[in-house]
């Protein structure tokens, strides 16, 4: 019996699902404009940006661009120099773990900033800000606390380029209510063939 309990338990148990965006997925767009909204639907996540976002080939491209950047995980990376200075990732379902790379990129000024906001449920949960290194001298930003809703932005004055790469999450699965009750069916099965048998 107690193998059982032990087997059900794990069965139940939430997997642990990871989300992780290089950029390198996909061909580099190498044109200003919007980071198409469901390019990554299939993790689970869609963008929300109105004049930033697209994709750049990096040092290793031949530059394209003149961002004089380099992806941290890949070469591509996603680029930033337009009026809204940001974009929102919507995750389809909670996340932890949520962290990402960002540098200023050239024509941005020393002093430029950068800011992560996570959201939960329509609310504000964790804001954290940088200020930017050198050109091409990423940082790593880091959420602690689960969110739904990512935001980010730069801010500079005049023009303040920068990119963003690595991005990486953690999902929980959940089992459905109807696997569940199977689950719970198959191991009560197997609990009255084992009586049965022993008997």
């Amino acid at each position: 019996m107690n193998k059982a309990v032990f087997i059900l338990s794990l069965l139940l148990a939430g997997t642990a699902n990871a989300g992780v965006i290089t950029f390198d997925e996909f061909a580099a767009d190498n044109a200003n404009g919007p980071l198409a909204s469901a390019r990554y639907d299939y993790l689970g996540v869609t963008f929300v940006a109105t004049d930033d976002g697209s994709t750049w080939g990096g040092l290793a491209n031949g530059d394209p661009g003149n961002w004089d950047l380099e992806g941290t995980n890949g070469s591509i990376f996603s680029g930033f120099n337009g009026a809204s200075d940001g974009l929102t990732m919507l995750f389809s379902s909670d996340v932890t773990g949520f962290s990402l790379d960002a540098s200023r990129s050239s024509g941005s000024n020393d002093g430029d900033t950068f800011t992560v906001e996570g959201w939960l449920d329509g609310a504000l949960v964790q804001t954290l800000d940088i200020t930017f290194g050198a050109v091409n001298s990423w940082s790593t930003l880091a959420l602690s606390t689960a969110v739904d809703e990512v935001r980010w932005m730069g801010f500079g004055s005049g023009f303040n380029p920068y990119g963003v790469d690595n991005i990486q999450w953690n999902s929980a699965t959940v089992p459905a209510p109807a696997s569940i009750a199977l689950l719970g069916l198959a191991v009560a099965g197997f609990a009255f063939a084992r009586k049965r048998h022993s008997a």
